[in-house]
Formats: C-alpha cells, structure tokens, sequence
C-alpha cells in the first residue's frame, strides 16, 4: 500500500457508535418540587441551525398523590428566544420504578434564533363527559425553567452536494499521490530531501 493509500485509509471518514452509550449523556431532571435540574453540560442546548442531531433525555417524576403520571398524555411546552411558542409531544415514554423518561429531538424549529429558551412540562389525562366529548379529567405541569441556551453557530448556505465531495477527496489523493511519486523519486535517486530540519521549524513557528 502506498503512502496515499495508508493516509486515505486511516482518515476519520465515518465514526463506529457501536461502544456508545445513551447513558453516558446527562439528562434533564424533574423532581419531586416540579423543578427542572438541567445539568451544565445541557445548558447550552444546541447551535442555531442544528436539526435532529441532539436529544435530550428527560427523567420525571412518575407518581404524584396516588396518580401515575407515566400514563398521561405528555406535552413539553417551550417558549424561543424570539418569544414564539411551541409544544412537543415525545414518541414514546418508558416507566422506570419511580421516574419516567421521554426524548426531546431538537429540531431546526428549536434551533432558528439565538438566546434563552424556556420550558415545562405538562402531563394531562382526559375522559369522556356526559355529552361524549373529550376533556380534561386531571392536569399536572412543572416549573418553568429558562437556563438552556441556543447559541450563534455559522451559517453554511451552500450545502456540498455528494458529487463536490466526491471531488474533493479525489483531489486530495490526486495531491498525496503527486506527494508519493516524489518522494519515491528522492529515494530512488538518493536525492537530499528538499526541505531542511530548521526550515520546517521555522514553517511550524
């Protein structure tokens, strides 16, 4: 395998997740007084323009004066830095001895503006009245917390297609190609390696 080849192949070009583990991310707790505990690690939810790259794992409380709140309906409701609202209703929901767990996938809603984004959670559970219409049997809400952050990432408006970066990688074993056949060439002519110790240093300065 030539010098190319090995650089090419031991370039970080994907990333194995099969050692990684949900578990090892922190998670957003609300415990017995409604109150959102948000890590540190947590507190700068995402970069303007993330979409569906970060969730974030919530651990509720499950049961509230003999009622089970892993089976309401459960609605995360947020306010944006540019004061418009919104609500997210979790997937799915697993029960765990006394918490529950739900995800919140951010999205490029979430992520349009820069600044505080406050949020609550709340867990409503409905009945039929006598008239068979839909409506609120119970309703259980937590504080209000504001201490996630959307921060200012840098805008890329041109997305590179895979054909450009098809190109790009071609060029770049075009030049380490170019780099070997040189070097082969020093070798093979016992030729003096044409840059000197000192001026690397000096490059490197």
């Amino acid at each position: 395998m030539s010098l190319a080849e090995e650089m090419l192949a031991t370039m970080p070009l994907s990333y194995d997740s099969s050692t990684y583990s949900a578990d090892e991310e922190p998670h957003i707790v609300i415990n017995e007084s409604r109150q959102a505990i948000v890590p540190n690690e947590l507190k700068t939810l995402a970069v303007t323009g993330d979409h569906k790259v970060e969730k974030i794992t919530f651990d509720c409380v499950r049961f509230w004066d003999g009622n089970d709140l892993s089976t309401f309906a459960i609605y995360l409701n947020y306010v944006l830095p540019d004061l418009s609202t919104g609500t997210y209703i979790p997937s799915s929901i697993v029960a765990d001895n006394n918490v529950f767990h739900f995800d919140w996938d951010i999205n490029n809603n979430i992520t349009k503006k820069r600044g505080k984004i406050s949020f609550a959670i709340t867990a409503i559970k409905t009945k039929k009245n006598d008239s068979g219409e839909t409506v609120v049997d119970k309703q259980w809400s937590s504080i209000p917390n504001g201490d996630c952050s959307i921060v200012l990432g840098i805008d890329i408006s041109n997305v590179p297609s895979e054909e450009e970066s098809s190109d790009v990688l071609a060029q770049m074993s075009a030049i380490l190609g170019q780099i070997q056949e040189d070097f082969d060439e020093w070798l093979k002519n016992n030729l003096p390696i044409p840059i000197t110790n000192e001026e690397i240093d000096e490059i490197c300065v």
